[in-house]
This record gives C-alpha cells, sequence and structure tokens, in this order.
C-alpha cells in the first residue's frame, strides 16, 4: 500500500535563519514510523529580510523558480 504525506516542516540555521520547506513524501513504513521516499520538494523558499544583506559580495545563489506554475500546485499534483 502507498500512502502520500504532504509536510511542511522548518530547518533552522544560524546563517540562513529560517529555511521553510514542503516535501512530498511516500511509503510509510508503519512499523519504523519512516518514510521510504521523499518524492519531491515541492518548494524551498528563504525566509530573511534578503538574501543580500547575509553576504552580498559572495552571494551567487538564485532562488528564483523558472517554472510558471507554483510549486504547491505541483505538490498536489503528486498527491493525486
Amino acid at each position: 500500500m502507498k500512502v502520500t504525506y504532504r509536510l511542511k516542516g522548518k530547518i533552522l540555521d544560524k546563517s540562513l535563519k529560517n529555511i521553510s520547506l514542503v516535501a512530498v513524501m511516500k511509503n510509510f513504513d508503519h512499523q519504523n514510523h519512516l518514510f521510504k521516499q521523499i518524492v519531491s520538494v515541492a518548494s524551498l523558499e528563504l525566509t530573511l529580510k534578503k538574501l543580500e544583506q547575509v553576504n552580498p559580495k559572495s552571494n551567487n545563489l538564485d532562488f528564483r523558480n523558472p517554472n510558471t506554475e507554483k510549486p504547491e500546485k505541483k505538490a498536489l499534483q503528486f498527491l493525486r
């Protein structure tokens, strides 16, 4: 039996303050309480005032999503 869950969690890091992510996970092992497979990370969002304020000289990171569709909408497609 395959069961799909959509989890929302936060990763706390001293350098990045707060990263929130949504992951679509499959195949929950009820005996061990573990997910066997991470299907996709639907969104990775930095919640900072501005990323450039952390270190503007060494910032070559680009977190823009080239897709026009919202990540949450894509995550819902996995759940169907």
